[in-house]
């Protein structure tokens, strides 16, 4: 296993053909079709070396699963489909303040006899 070359793949979730899986049910890679339609296994680099990664196989490094603080857990495209809907929930905000803004505006003009000069 000395001879694996660790590589980095980026890969859509549309392109993986299957998940490959331990006797513990933990995910330890995934397969991706080729130009021909053959199977490529690539299997995640682990912290130690040997455990889980059959010779040969190409590995791609897996992102530590233990929490950090600042991942939460949101792409880059579920960021920018919530600030799209922030900046239409903020438009609709400002067209609703403006019409009450000219709806005071006009109750407050109906009152102007009351004020006292």
């Amino acid at each position: 296993m000395a001879d694996e070359e660790i590589i980095e793949l980026e890969v859509g979730e549309d392109d993986i053909y299957a998940y490959l899986v331990d006797e513990d049910d933990n995910e330890i890679g995934f397969v991706v079709l080729d130009e021909n339609g053959e199977e490529q296994e690539y299997y995640y680099a682990e912290g130690e070396e040997g455990e889980g990664a059959e010779e040969g196989a190409d590995e791609v490094p897996q992102p530590s699963k233990a929490l950090d603080e600042y991942d939460l857990g949101i792409t880059r495209e579920g960021v920018a489909d919530a600030t799209a809907d922030m900046n239409a929930v903020y438009k609709d905000g400002v067209a609703v303040v403006t019409e009450l803004k000219g709806a005071f505006d006009d109750i407050a003009s109906g009152f102007d006899f009351l004020k006292k000069k």
